[in-house]
């Protein structure tokens, strides 16, 4: 018969000792998970806040991963709100899409900006906004959109003075938006876009 080895007791004393071992070694994994659950939320916060002013910024980006033209954003859905009704901020300047009234601007040019929610509804009908931004004048630029606008439908041309670039176009879901005047890049983003609202009839 084969003698077991026999199991060694702690005294009362080891005993207490091992215990406190093992409270202690839990506190310190609790201590940890806790550290590391608020550093991760505490970058999630981080981003979050710095992520809107990075999408805000003027982009000269003029291909995306999908070889279009522009530069694509997330879409913000596509809410229809009342005039003056309050909604969350727009992920570009201009928009391109997101929270909209129900009426649209006309078709044509103008020489008063459009309300952001008007530009929108444009947007979600498939149009392209051509907007300028100029504090000094610029007549032949002004001139030269509305010239190119009147090739196509639903296209807008319209001044937008609180834009951090010359120019912008806008589309459902992209922008472009840069500093001297392309006729080539413009047809090339009028081309890729126009129609492309989840409105379009």
């Amino acid at each position: 018969m084969i003698n077991e080895p026999k199991k060694k007791r702690f005294t009362r004393n080891q005993a207490r000792t091992a215990r406190r071992i093992k409270q202690k070694r839990n506190k310190r994994y609790v201590r940890g998970a806790a550290v590391s659950a608020i550093s991760i939320v505490a970058i999630l916060l981080i981003v979050s806040l710095f992520l809107p002013s990075i999408q805000f910024g003027s982009s000269n980006n003029t291909e995306n991963s999908a070889g279009l033209p522009g530069t694509s954003f997330p879409i913000q859905g596509n809410t229809h709100v009342e005039i003056e009704e309050a909604h969350p901020p727009y992920n570009t300047i201009p928009p391109t899409s997101g929270w909209h009234y129900d009426d649209q601007a006309p078709w044509a040019g103008t020489d008063k900006p459009i309300p952001n929610e008007i530009q929108v509804s444009n947007l979600a009908k498939g149009g392209v906004l051509l907007q300028y931004n100029c504090p000094n004048g610029c007549e032949d630029i002004i001139r030269d959109l509305t010239l190119l606008s009147g090739r196509y439908p639903n296209i807008i041309v319209a001044p937008y003075p609180t834009m951090d670039s010359t120019l912008a176009l806008t589309a459902w879901g992209w922008i472009d938006k840069f500093d001297d005047y392309n006729e080539e890049r413009i047809f090339e983003f009028i081309e890729a876009h126009i129609n492309n609202g989840p409105e379009n009839e």
